[in-house]
C-alpha cells in the first residue's frame, strides 16, 4: 500500500482548531532549528512543507506543488516500502511514524538520505484526520556510518583474517588489548586468555628484562623491526622476526604488532654458520 492510498483509506473529520493552531507553532519552532516541517491535509490531500523541507528535496521556496504524489516520487523505487510500512504502522498502531530512506532530490538529481518522523492526529473515534511531522537530510551521517563500515571491513580483512598473528598492545602496561585468530593458533591461547596476558609471558624468563628495555628506549611514532624468542602455551621455543608500529584505538595509543615466525630460517642460518 502506497503512503498516500494508506491515508486515504480511513474517514476523515476536521481536526479541532486549537490543535492544528498548536502543531503550526510546533512547525515554527521546529523549522527554527533547521528541519523540514511537513503537514497532510487527507481531506484534500494537501501537503504544506517549511522552507527547510524544500531545500532538502531540491525545490525553491514556494515551488513545491503541494502534491503528495509529487513528494512520493522524489523517494527511490526501492525505498519505497520502507515509507509505507512505517506509515501504515503509525495509523493503525497509533505509534510514531518513524522512516529513513534515499530520494532523488528534484533540482540536480542528487540522492539523498532523510529521516521522516511524525504522528497522526485522530478524532474521539479514533479515526486519523491528519497528519504532521519533520524531515531531515541524514546523509552526512550516512556516509559516515558507511566509510566505518567500510573501515571495519578492512581492519577485518587486515588484522582478524591476516595470515600472519597479529597482536593490538598498551606500551604503557605490555598488556594485549586485542589478539587475531592466527595468533591464537600460533600459541595456543584462546583470544580470552591472551586478553589477561603481557608480553612478557610470552617471552622466556631470560629474555624479560631486554624486552621491558626495549619498550623503554623505543622511540614513538616510528616502526620497530627485531628478531624475539617466543614461548608458547605448551613450552614451545619459536624464534620470531616481529614489526610493531604506533597508532591509536579509541583515542589510546597502542601498538599494532605482527609476527613471522622464523625459526626454520634460523635454525638454517646457524647451522651454515655451524658448519662454515
Amino acid at each position: 500500500m502506497s503512503e498516500r492510498s494508506a491515508l486515504e483509506s480511513a474517514p476523515h473529520k476536521t481536526q479541532p482548531s486549537v490543535d492544528r493552531s498548536a502543531g503550526l507553532r510546533l512547525q515554527l519552532a521546529l523549522a527554527a532549528a533547521g528541519l523540514g516541517t511537513w503537514d497532510w491535509d487527507p481531506a484534500t490531500d494537501l501537503v504544506t512543507w517549511n522552507d527547510a523541507h524544500e531545500r532538502i528535496c531540491g525545490f525553491l521556496p514556494g515551488t513545491f506543488s503541494g502534491k503528495g504524489q509529487d513528494y512520493l516520487a522524489l523517494i527511490l523505487p526501492e525505498d519505497r516500502h520502507l515509507a509505507d510500512d512505517a506509515l501504515l504502522r503509525a495509523r493503525e498502531d497509533h505509534v510514531e511514524y518513524r522512516a529513513e530512506y534515499r530520494i532523488r532530490r528534484h533540482n540536480d538529481g542528487a540522492i539523498r538520505w532523510v529521516m521522516s518522523r511524525g504522528a497522526y492526529f485522530y478524532d474521539n473515534l479514533g479515526r486519523p484526520t491528519w497528519a504532521a511531522g519533520i524531515i531531515a537530510d541524514t546523509t552526512e551521517r550516512k556516509e559516515a556510518e558507511d566509510a566505518l563500515r567500510v573501515t571495519e571491513q578492512r581492519r577485518q580483512l587486515l588484522f582478524e583474517r591476516n595470515p600472519l598473528p597479529m597482536m593490538v598492545v598498551d606500551p604503557n602496561t605490555r598488556r594485549y588489548l586485542e589478539v587475531n585468530d592466527a595468533a591464537a593458533a600460533q600459541y595456543g591461547y584462546t583470544r580470552e586468555q591472551f586478553l589477561t596476558m603481557r608480553t612478557d609471558d610470552l617471552r622466556p624468563p631470560e629474555d624479560v628484562e631486554r624486552m621491558i628495555s626495549a619498550f623503554r628506549s623505543r622511540a614513538p611514532g616510528g616502526a620497530e623491526r627485531g628478531v624475539w624468542r617466543h614461548r608458547t602455551k605448551d613450552g614451545r621455543i619459536l624464534i620470531v622476526e616481529i614489526v610493531s608500529h604506533d597508532t591509536k584505538l579509541d583515542g589510546q595509543p597502542v601498538l599494532v604488532v605482527s609476527v613471522l615466525d622464523v625459526t626454520a630460517r634460523e635454525m638454517a642460518l646457524e647451522a651454515l654458520r655451524s658448519t662454515g
